[in-house]
């Protein structure tokens, strides 16, 4: 089962752009420990969707999406942390993170093999742009 994670910090304040997102995707349906986890009807094809390109939602496994319940009952979230992803590609717990830690938190992504780490790059450029240093 396809399953996608919306990026709160591109969603507009009015709320998820439309109950069928992605288009194709059918209805979504919530991923039960992830605040912004869906799973898809059916897998579309995500190449051809502005919204994915534009970072407004990632693909990911849903069982990833359980990092975030882990760090909720094991952190202090709003406080400024330092946090270490040393496997980043392709990037989704970079963007998990980038959307759960706070502003003045420092994210570093490291990724060892080198024709994976323009994958990671992308996917956190996309997601959050702001919060690269």
């Amino acid at each position: 089962m396809t399953s996608i994670r919306f990026n709160p910090l591109k969603i507009p304040e009015s709320g998820l752009p439309g109950e069928k997102v992605p288009a194709e995707g059918g209805v979504l349906t919530k991923v039960p420990w992830s605040s912004w986890g869906y799973y898809l009807e059916q897998r579309p094809s995500f190449t051809f969707d502005p919204l994915f390109h534009a970072g407004v939602y990632y693909v990911q496994e849903a069982s990833s999406m359980l990092l975030e319940q882990a760090l909720r009952q094991t952190t202090d979230l709003p406080r400024p942390l330092r946090v270490l992803d040393l496997c980043a590609a392709p990037g989704g717990k970079s963007t998990l993170l980038q959307s759960l830690l706070s502003p003045d938190s420092l994210l570093v992504s490291n990724e060892v093999i080198r024709t994976r780490v323009n994958v990671s790059t992308q996917s956190t450029q996309t997601a959050n742009p702001k919060s690269l240093r």
